[in-house]
């Protein structure tokens, strides 16, 4: 009888989630796959009722997951998988993604996710991407296991509007980090000075909007260590100070936005320094020293932005220096609103390339 039992309940639940199993395949979305698939990558027209079955633990040898739908707790049986997407997908990030051993790839975009990020992830020792965007209903802090992820060489946890707290300090000991990017979340305090372990970086993107949603304090000297630092970009924040002088260490810098914060002058003026500067954005600061004569040494500057919007920002003196027209590369020159005197210089009609003035 506890035989008869047993079948009816398996029956009942095959037909429940529309799934199909016999002894090499396994049926469900309207479509049979092999227990030995490797690769599943629905597309949001695909056929499925909105849920992924708990079945799908059967597939141990998946290695690449995309999928719009629930997660199921099953889901920490794919112990190869090393590709997981999910997108538009619903519920709760369940603890047993932490047992994943072989994920290299994680991703969670424009989902209806509740609830926050299992500390889980930390068990994830050889992932290298982790990247949560988008998500509008994902709460609490980052969690600081993230610090344990010693492979992670991408970390984007950007436009996740519920997302706050601080930026734990525990990213420092993310060595093999190249590409960090934290935008427009409601973190707050400041910018740990543990980043200046992270020498391989290439790429910080912290940029926040709204202004409950900002950073405060000061850019930590320590980011002068990031010596293979190409893209830094610290705009739309409540940093404030000086702008330090180590960030003009950073040789290979080739785009540095510091626009819409509240420095008040830049340390030890050295901005010559950046000899791979291509895009430089010091606007809507407080800034009144006149830079202008150190910037016309940055002869790779292809677009330059120093405008100001009020007499509580950037509110340049003296007269605009005809030296500018050495920046023969530059396409874009925004220094309006400052307190300049004098005409426009003649000789800016000698930078060919540029397009906006």
């Amino acid at each position: 009888m506890r035989a008869l039992d047993a079948a009816i309940a398996i029956l009942t639940l095959l037909c429940t989630t529309r799934v199909h199993i016999d002894a090499r395949t396994v049926t469900f979305w309207g479509r049979t796959y092999d227990l030995n698939t490797t690769s599943i990558r629905l597309d949001v027209k695909d056929p499925q009722d909105g849920v992924i079955p708990t079945e799908i633990g059967l597939l141990e040898d998946l290695k690449d997951f995309r999928h719009y739908a629930t997660i199921p707790t099953e889901i920490g049986k794919l112990k190869k998988l090393q590709k997981l997407e999910l997108i538009q997908v619903s519920g709760e990030i369940p603890t047993e993604v932490g047992l994943l051993e072989n994920l290299k790839y994680f991703r969670l975009h424009n989902t209806k996710i509740t609830g926050t990020i299992p500390t889980q992830i930390g068990h994830l020792d050889q992932l290298e991407r982790l990247i949560v965007t988008k998500n509008l209903n994902i709460l609490g802090p980052i969690p600081t296991e993230v610090g344990r992820l010693a492979e992670l060489r991408v970390l984007s946890l950007s436009e996740n509007i519920k997302m706050n707290g601080v930026i734990p300090t525990e990213i420092g000991q993310l060595s093999a980090m190249e590409y960090l990017t934290l935008s427009n979340n409601p973190l707050s305090k400041s910018i740990p000075t543990e980043i200046g372990y992270l020498t391989n970086l290439i790429m910080i993107l912290f940029r926040h909007i709204s202004d409950n949603k900002n950073l405060s304090s000061t850019i930590p000297t320590e980011i002068g260590n990031l010596a293979l630092l190409e893209y830094l970009e610290l705009g739309f924040n409540q940093l404030e100070g000086s702008i330090p002088s180590s960030i003009f260490d950073l040789k290979n810098l080739v785009h540095l936005e510091l626009q819409s914060n509240k420095f008040r002058s830049i340390s030890n003026l050295n901005i010559q320094e950046l000899k791979a500067l291509v895009y430089l954005d010091l606007s809507f600061n407080n800034l009144s020293e006149s830079v202008l004569s150190e910037i016309i040494h940055l002869t790779t500057l292809q677009i330059l932005c120093f405008l100001s919007r009020n007499l509580d920002s950037n509110m340049l003196p003296g007269p605009i220096p005809t030296e500018i027209a050495s920046l023969t590369n530059l396409e874009i020159l925004f220094l309006g609103s400052n307190q300049f005197t004098g005409q426009i210089p003649i000789q800016l009609g000698n930078i060919s390339n540029l397009e906006y003035l």
